[in-house]
């Protein structure tokens, strides 16, 4: 019922939208949107990163496995409902070393779509909404409850070809933070340096050259997962950290690059929906070191 409740909000917000500005629509700003257009990534992505094993709150301690992949090969549909539609799958995984006695399930994961609708307007305005259907689970819960409907909306202002804003949110029916901000710019602050100041995620990058590019970073994760209930009684689990990273890329083309990552990882939790009286729901998971290693291209 949340889902189909979700999915019609999203979809009288779209068609709502759509009736207002058709007019405006009809003669769409030409300028570069430094959201939008770039930076270009590649269609394909995979990435494997690993953070070292840190003590748990309840007593022992785990490390993580992260498997990330994303697949862009979708077609894109232009002009439909005076905007435009890409379509991508994101799949990934964390393997967990130990449970500890916090329950902890031994992998979650989500496999979703991330569907987009973009209008231009006039004045370089656009409006974007995105919806995110898939499986969010420990693959041990493979029921109706693992399946849940994020979706977002926000606006884009190209205030100049070097720098745009947007202001938005993301709405998550059934997970435990329901709404993220979607804030911030992104600047262009010279050929060579770039900066995107946003939340959840937030980067300054330097371009050497030949290839190759530096970057700093931020980043905020917040996800819930449906899992097989444990010995506390609990169906649900939220994954909450903070990342602080930098990073090094190298382009062979546009379209093919490899980047590596090492950095922090801070403010971990693993917070529990439900559990029986008298147990902990949330466990607090010390800093920990990560390494990531991501390979993009036309695969």
């Amino acid at each position: 019922m949340v889902m189909r409740n979700a999915f019609s909000l999203t979809m009288i917000l779209l068609l709502g939208i759509s009736a207002s500005v058709a007019s405006a629509a009809k003669s769409k700003s030409q300028s570069v949107d430094q959201i939008l257009d770039v930076p270009s990534d590649p269609m394909y992505r995979l990435s494997v990163g690993f953070v070292e094993s840190s003590p748990v709150e309840s007593g022992g301690s785990t490390s993580l496995m992260e498997l990330d992949g994303h697949w862009g090969g979708f077609p894109y549909f232009w002009d439909v409902l005076f905007g435009d539609i890409d379509v991508a799958l994101n799949m990934n995984t964390t393997f967990l070393s130990y449970s500890t006695e916090a329950q902890l399930p031994g992998q979650y994961g989500r496999i979703a779509f991330d569907a987009g609708w973009t209008c231009r307007f006039r004045q370089g305005i656009s409006v974007q909404a995105r919806i995110y259907p898939g499986i969010y689970t420990d693959f041990e819960e493979l029921g109706s409850d693992a399946l849940y409907l994020p979706f977002s909306l926000a606006v884009i202002k190209t205030v100049n070809p070097k720098l745009s804003g947007i202001l938005g949110a993301e709405i998550r029916p059934g997970f435990k933070q329901e709404v993220m901000p979607l804030i911030g710019i992104a600047w262009m602050i010279a050929d060579d340096m770039r900066l995107d100041a946003r939340l959840p995620e937030s980067r300054f990058s330097y371009y050497l050259g030949k290839g190759w590019s530096v970057h700093a970073g931020f980043k905020w994760q917040n996800m819930s997962y449906a899992i097989e209930k444990n010995d506390l009684g609990a169906g649900q689990m939220t994954v909450e950290d903070f990342r602080f990273f930098g990073g090094v890329i190298y382009r062979l083309s546009d379209n093919v690059q490899f980047a590596g990552e090492i950095g922090t990882v801070t403010g971990r939790s693993f917070e529990y929906d439900k559990v029986t009286s008298g147990s902990e729901s949330s466990y607090d998971a010390s800093s920990a070191p990560f390494f990531k290693f991501t390979i993009g291209g036309p695969f």
